[in-house]
């Protein structure tokens, strides 16, 4: 079966939840929670979640160091560079303004102790039965828009018909499920799904971001803007300086403040985002005092840039916190649309050039493990050969896949650690051969064309990056590989990704335990030609395809992580991209009038549980 077009950007993690919603009993009544397998950990009248402090002061002014730039503040339309795609936003958890009909394990207001569950926002109860394809939100009727204007349900219908008619985004297609929607009342909405809906298309709907009809009506919702549009949660904006700087108040009289899933939250009065292009300075910015919390993303930086004396006074503090997330899978990705990359042998000698050993040890202190999977909690298909029904599921694509994938498990190449990478320069160099490249003089030569093998490599941001890639482009142009480093700010970045103009890059794809439909946006043949930045790789390949499809259309947990795990060796065996590394602590060091809960959770962090004890003033 191939997934029409217009279905195939729906969800994030909409297949991340199955069985559990869909055996409970028929007539239950309107409910707090919806939740995968087991009931929801917290009770209908539960007063905050475990891992916040709901006696936390009001008060005082967090300023962040935030590292890259903005070009608009609708977050939704797939326009420009808005806050939320900076990368570390989100951790900090305060990315977006509009709130949703619940919060879900997977936002940054959701729990962070718990997965696959949703809580009432806007939405204060819900109802699904499975019998009828129904389901149904009853709105919190106090909740506002923040200039007091009710939200109802034709916000709701509006975000919905909004949302799901772009051509892209997570939220695009999704009304080719929907028969029809009702509206018994301004606080009550009924979702009619077809019968083929996806298996958890409910608990999907239930994180759609209301927006204001009234404020949108009147203004181009397809352009990027740089004034601050209506918003619905606990901040709002009141300054902004283009590209640089992003300013909030906490609404004094915000609706959802009693709410459990509000409690102990959204303290500071005052969130001032400061965004550097340069992460040097934004680490000068905190050492200096400007900044009062700054999280490290350089291993480096961790272990040789804090020997300060703030630190040695008390004044700084810092910690690494252990957590069980799942940030996605990071890889130097191949954009297999050009010539030279479309051979999988070529892919495979490049490949061999990445020294992870030597980068570990030499460059990230041995802070980070080398990521074996594009799935992050499956069986790791390095451990062990094809199960018999993974075997069974690739068969049919027998002739272009690799042998060894039915036999064996993939493995990465190991070195000493010490630099030398001859045995694999000889791998590499007999591969290129055979794909028709032949090294003289110093430069890999196509034996037809006679042309040099040269690549263009793109990113973004910090030229620190530039020393964790350049020792693998050293180890290329041992082989007779010319690769060119390119860095551009994000915006130009974006446009490049867009368009396709790159033979390399790094990404980081936003992949969970059980993908959904987000995988036809990354590998599908039908998004090749997509101008949303999202097929990087350029895909065409069948037994990609059909293991999606299966995915998607899987009826049982099992079907569904058999079919995860084969897609998982297709990538692997291919050699579509080289996968990266991955951390398991947040790195954060703060100055000391910040305070914390006792406990943090596993699977999230962000400082909108955070307080402060400097300047506080009561303003509930």
């Amino acid at each position: 079966m191939i997934i029409p077009k217009k279905q195939k950007s729906l969800v994030i993690f909409l297949l991340f939840f199955c069985n559990n919603l869909f055996s409970q009993d028929e007539d239950k009544p309107w409910q707090h929670a919806l939740t995968l397998f087991d009931a929801p950990k917290y009770p209908a009248d539960f007063h905050a979640f475990d891992y916040v402090n709901p006696n936390a002061p009001k008060g005082g002014h967090l300023r962040l160091a935030v590292h890259g730039t903005f070009d608009t503040l609708n977050a939704y339309n797939g326009k420009g560079v808005p806050p939320s795609r900076v990368s570390s936003i989100p951790k900090y958890g305060f990315s977006e303004l509009n709130e949703t009909l619940m919060v879900s394990s997977a936002s940054s207001n959701g729990p962070m102790d718990e997965q696959d569950s949703v809580y009432g926002l806007i939405a204060e109860s819900v109802k699904f039965s499975k019998k009828n394809n129904q389901l149904e939100f009853k709105l919190n009727k106090t909740a506002t828009f923040n200039d007091n204007h009710p939200i109802t349900s034709r916000d709701v219908i509006y975000s919905f018909n909004t949302l799901t008619s772009l051509p892209y985004g997570r939220f695009s297609g999704m009304n080719e499920y929907i028969e029809r929607i009702e509206t018994p009342a301004l606080d009550h909405i009924v979702f009619k799904l077809k019968p083929s809906y996806p298996m958890m298309l409910p608990l999907y709907l239930a994180e759609l971001p209301v927006l204001p009809e009234h404020f949108w009506q009147d203004r181009d919702f397809h352009k990027t803007i740089l004034s601050a549009p209506l918003s619905s949660g606990p901040y709002k904006i009141n300054r902004i300086v283009p590209g640089k700087l992003i300013e909030m108040e906490r609404v004094k009289d915000y609706w959802g403040k009693d709410l459990p899933v509000n409690q102990g939250k959204h303290n500071f009065d005052k969130v001032s985002l400061h965004f550097y292009r340069d992460l040097h300075m934004a680490f000068e910015s905190f050492k200096s005092g400007n900044t009062d919390a700054y999280l490290e993303v350089q291993s480096k930086n961790w272990a040789t840039g804090y020997n300060l004396d703030a630190i040695k006074k008390g004044s700084i503090l810092r910690r690494e916190i252990p957590h069980n997330m799942s940030y996605g899978a990071r890889a130097y990705v191949f954009n297999i649309r050009k010539p030279y990359l479309q051979d999988h042998s070529v892919r495979r000698a490049i490949s061999l050039m990445l020294d992870w050993n030597w980068i570990s040890k030499g460059i990230f202190h041995n802070a980070y493990t080398r990521t074996q999977s594009y799935f992050p909690h499956i069986p790791l298909p390095t451990l062990t050969p094809p199960s018999h029904a993974e075997v069974q599921l690739l068969a049919p694509f027998s002739d272009i896949l690799p042998q060894e994938l039915f036999t064996q498990p993939f493995t990465f190449p190991e070195t000493k650690g010490n630099g030398d990478i001859k045995a694999h320069k000889k791998q590499a160099l007999n591969l290129l051969n055979q794909a028709g490249w032949e090294l003289q003089q110093g430069r890999l030569i196509n034996k037809i064309t006679k042309q040099p093998m040269k690549l263009v490599f793109i990113h973004y941001g910090d030229s620190q990056f530039e020393r964790i890639v350049f020792p693998f482009i050293q180890n290329l142009k041992t082989i007779g590989i010319e690769m060119t480093l390119q860095r551009m700010d994000l915006t130009q970045y974006y446009r490049r990704l867009r368009h396709h103009e790159f033979d390399m890059t790094q990404y980081i794809f936003p992949l969970r335990q059980h993908p959904g439909e987000e995988l036809l946006d990354f590998f599908h043949s039908e998004s090749v030609n997509n101008r949303d930045g999202r097929s990087l790789m350029g895909l065409e390949d069948p037994a990609v395809d059909a293991m999606i499809e299966r995915i998607i259309n899987a009826t049982s947990k099992d079907d569904l992580e058999t079919a995860t795990s084969a897609l998982n060796r297709i990538l692997l065996w291919q050699h579509y991209g080289i996968l990266n590394w991955h951390g398991s602590t947040h790195r954060i060091a703060w100055w000391q009038h910040l305070k914390h809960p006792e406990n943090f959770p596993p699977y999230g962090f962000n400082l909108n549980t955070w307080w402060t004890e400097q300047n506080n003033r009561e303003s509930r």
